[in-house]
């Protein structure tokens, strides 16, 4: 049986005659593409999160609104709505900025990725986490962030920081 992709997925978010998620294509794939192919091709993921719950659904609803920016087509939902299903003291906000981790007593400072941050914390990307401190200084000179911050959470190359008092 031939999958219909025309239809939306169902509640597990499988489409119709398949047996298996429909794989979803890398952005450079997508960029491709003829514009109503890829808008197609989200409104369908889109359809498939929608169905879903938790937070691999929200970011899955959070990279598709960054793909429909950065292909410059229309968002198909409100990014208000996700927020809100978050349980956070301080909604997050997308910054993908560079900035700098100085510890307190290293004479250099390591590069990172600043992907999101709230009044609270962020979210930062790095090569390693390892061997990293607890504690740093977090500059993003761009937008004139300097923060205290104190390590909350660590994945092979995220660190989650909550802001601290100087």
């Amino acid at each position: 049986m031939r999958a219909d992709l025309t239809d939306p997925p169902n509640r597990l978010g499988y489409w119709s005659g398949m047996s298996a998620r429909l794989p979803f294509p890398r952005l450079r794939t997508l960029a491709a593409l003829p514009l109503h192919e890829a808008e197609s091709l989200l409104t369908l993921a889109e359809h498939s999160y929608q169905l879903q719950s938790g937070q691999s659904a929200r970011q899955g609803l959070r990279r598709m609104a960054t793909y429909r920016r950065f292909l410059r087509l229309p968002p198909s939902f409100d990014l208000a709505e996700i927020k809100a299903a978050e349980h956070r003291r301080a909604p997050r906000q997308d910054l993908f900025r560079l900035g700098e981790m100085r510890p307190q007593g290293w004479s250099y400072a390591l590069d990172c990725l600043v992907r999101e941050t709230s009044a609270h914390g962020a979210l930062i990307e790095v090569g390693w986490t390892e061997d990293l401190p607890d504690e740093f200084t977090l500059t993003v000179e761009s937008i004139g962030l300097k923060h205290r911050c104190q390590v909350v959470r660590r994945t092979e190359k995220y660190l989650g920081v909550a802001f601290t008092a100087a």
